[in-house]
C-alpha cells in the first residue's frame, strides 16, 4: 500500500492503483487500515454491463473524497445503478451534479457494518480510479465541475464586494 504511492508519483498508474488497494489488506498493522466497514456484498469489479445495483462508499476525509469524485462522470454516463454514500455536507452539490444516483449519508453500524443492504456490490470511493483510470490519456476526460445554487452566488457576491478595491 505505501509503495503505491511512488508508482503513482513515477506514473505507472497500473502497478499504483494495483497497489493502493492493499489499503484494504488485513496485512497492514492496524492503524493503516483505509477503512474498517465491513460488508457481505461483493466489490465491484468494474463491469460496466452489469444490471445490479453498486453502493460506491466514501473511506477517507472530505479532501480526498472530492478528489476521488472526479471518476464519478464516468459512471453518471452510464445506465447503472449507483448509491453514492458521502459526507452529509456534499449531498446537495453531488445530488444536482449527479442527479441519476441515489445520494445519501454515510451509514454505517457500530460494528462497521452498513445500515442499508440494498445494493448487490459495493466499493470504495478511493478504488474507482484503479478500474478507470489505468493509463495517463484516461484522464483527458471533461472535468468534474460543480454549480453553486444561484441565491448563494448573489450572497457572496454582496459579501465581497466590500473588498473589491482592496490589493493582493
Amino acid at each position: 500500500y505505501y509503495l503505491a504511492h511512488s508508482y503513482l508519483f513515477l506514473g505507472d498508474l497500473e502497478k499504483g492503483w494495483d497497489s493502493y488497494e492493499f489499503g484494504f489488506s488485513n496485512l497492514l498493522p492496524a492503524g493503516s487500515y483505509r477503512s474498517l466497514r465491513k460488508f457481505t456484498q461483493p466489490r465491484w469489479n468494474g463491469d460496466l454491463q452489469t444490471d445490479k445495483t453498486i453502493m460506491i462508499w466514501r473511506e477517507q476525509g472530505l479532501g480526498d473524497e472530492i478528489l476521488f469524485y472526479t471518476c464519478l462522470p464516468d459512471l453518471h454516463e452510464t445506465n447503472l445503478k449507483i448509491i453514492l454514500e458521502c459526507d452529509p455536507r456534499l449531498m446537495d452539490i453531488l445530488k444536482r451534479r449527479f442527479p441519476r444516483f441515489k445520494i445519501r449519508p454515510e451509514s454505517i453500524d457500530s460494528a462497521f457494518m452498513p445500515l442499508f443492504s440494498d445494493f448487490d456490490y459495493q466499493l470504495a470511493l478511493g478504488s474507482l480510479p484503479s478500474l478507470l483510470r489505468r493509463k495517463i490519456h484516461d484522464f483527458n476526460k471533461p472535468s468534474l465541475t460543480f454549480s453553486p445554487l444561484s441565491n448563494c452566488v448573489e450572497e457572496v457576491k454582496k459579501r465581497i464586494r466590500s473588498y473589491s478595491s482592496k490589493v493582493l
